[in-house]
């Protein structure tokens, strides 16, 4: 079975498959993009090609599943319900699994656990992503909106295309934040050197991205912060905190090169709170605690601090 088509970007002319596909976020590494490639799972205008070849601006790239894949189990995530309609489920996303599939993804997938709620989600949308309007990175937790219904879905999508969605992430961050409330205002791009995103100032290339921080609470070495954002960029908070010198807490791609106490199995990043007007027109909004992973680590911290100072 093949995907819809997409179609090469334009600052994509003239790289290779395999670079292009994971520059676009299309596979998680170039190897995984040059594997599925030669498995002839990524076809260019319609044919298999090589790894190598140079693409060119407005090609077609379809991404075809392998008749194995449907005979591989799979894990299926367990995934909260916070909320149900006959629209959409509001769920919570648990960290390490993947929204759903693609060149060279593996493990447990959130769509896989979407079709065991409700096998109607499967006509809805695009065929590899069916009821997703919008993502949560692998390793981040939290809540997000899937549509039941194409109705539903062409709500969602643009009411997050017209950035009228409200998202609000907690987020550990290292070392000490010194403003209360701020604002970062800085591009998002593929960086040239790193297998990440760059936050770059306004003047030079990249998406425009706005994020919105306030200080909930300080320790000696990390700051907890409510985290909202006005555009949905690839790993925009991860990489704006980043850009302002306090990165997420136990994010290995976002990482301090300093040596730091603070170490976790995943970034300490949740999508706490969303807000939307549903497609009935009330206006809506779910809020989701810390997991206990996230939760333990804030305790421990608060802990080990309110110890400190009382000796």
């Amino acid at each position: 079975m093949a995907t819809d088509d997409l179609r090469v970007e334009g600052w994509g002319g003239g790289q290779r498959l395999d670079v292009y596909l994971f520059k676009a976020g299309l596979a998680p590494s170039r190897s995984k993009a040059r594997a599925a490639v030669d498995a002839g799972e990524v076809l260019l205008d319609g044919k298999r090609v090589t790894a190598h070849v140079l693409v060119r601006d407005g090609q077609a790239l379809t991404f075809v599943a392998p008749e194995a894949t449907s005979k591989v189990s799979r894990d299926i995530p367990a995934v909260r319900v916070v909320h149900e309609s006959d629209d959409y489920f509001v769920v919570e996303k648990p960290a390490g699994v993947v929204v759903h599939g693609g060149p060279g993804v593996t493990g447990p997938l959130l769509t896989d656990a979407l079709l065991v709620l409700d096998k109607k989600i499967a006509k809805v949308g695009e065929r590899d992503r069916p009821g997703i309007v919008h993502r949560l990175d692998r390793d981040v937790s939290g809540l997000m909106v899937v549509a039941r219904t194409a109705t539903a879905y062409k709500h969602f999508t643009e009411l997050f295309s017209q950035q009228q969605v409200r998202k609000v992430y907690t987020a550990l961050a290292h070392g000490v934040v010194g403003d209360e409330v701020g604002e970062i205002r800085l591009k998002i791009a593929r960086s040239t050197r790193h297998a990440r995103m760059a936050a770059r100032p306004e003047s030079q290339e990249g998406k425009t991205a706005v994020t919105h921080y306030e200080v909930l609470e300080r320790f000696p070495n990390a700051t907890l912060l409510s985290v909202r954002i006005l555009t949905g960029r690839t790993h925009q908070i991860r990489a704006h905190l980043y850009g302002i010198g306090h990165p997420v807490v136990g994010d290995p791609l976002y990482a301090l090169r300093r040596k730091t106490p603070l170490t976790l199995g995943r970034p300490f990043l949740h999508a706490a709170q969303l807000s939307f007007i549903d497609p009935s027109g009330v206006d809506r909004t779910f809020e989701s605690p810390l997991p206990p992973e996230l939760a333990g680590v804030l305790a421990a911290l608060r802990a080990k601090y309110r110890k400190t100072s009382r000796t």
